[in-house]
């Protein structure tokens, strides 16, 4: 009897939180970070939209992004993200691509994976910490090409240095 008490509320309560709809993942580009000889850093640059009358946090991505057909990048990122109800939010996906892929600047490039995230309203959170209600999406997303990075501030001329680093101390005796 217990144990239909329990099914019977998970159900009841499954059934009162309703069902999230998934964000919208959209691409806007991706843009080189930086390069060194051993790997480029990239961004992929997302917007997400949220179609749901409250917020939904984000809590994880896994992707994986090909280059020219081939996987350059694998892996799980937090996301510690709080999307709005109804208002597009710009996020980015880093990914490091090794040296072994050459000249990326004009590579055919694909990103997928999915996401994990969670309602927000109380029942919701607790329904979440039950492990009654896992929420996913999935994405794809593919271009030609990343772009330079924005050009770094150039230094303010007669800036103040940096201070100098404290001397070291004598022992107290």
């Amino acid at each position: 009897m217990p144990r239909l008490l329990s099914a019977g509320f998970a159900l009841a309560a499954a059934f009162l939180a309703g069902c999230a709809i998934d964000p919208a993942v959209n691409h806007t580009g991706a843009r080189r970070v930086e390069t060194t000889d051993q790997a480029t850093e990239v961004e992929v640059l997302l917007v997400l939209d949220n179609p749901n009358d409250s917020p939904l946090e984000l809590i994880t991505w896994e992707y994986s992004l090909q280059i020219d057909g081939r996987t350059a990048y694998s892996g799980t990122w937090m996301a510690s993200l709080t999307l709005p109800p109804k208002v597009p939010m710009p996020t980015e996906l880093p990914a490091v691509i090794p040296a072994s892929f050459g000249d990326i600047s004009n590579a055919q490039w694909r990103i997928e994976g999915s996401f994990a995230y969670r309602a927000t309203r109380q029942i919701d959170r607790l329904l979440y910490q039950l492990g009654i209600t896992r929420l996913h999406g999935t994405f794809s997303a593919s271009g030609t090409g990343f772009a330079e990075p924005p050009p770094r501030p150039a230094p303010k001329p007669g800036g103040a240095a940096p201070p100098p680093a404290p001397a070291p101390q004598p022992p107290a005796k």
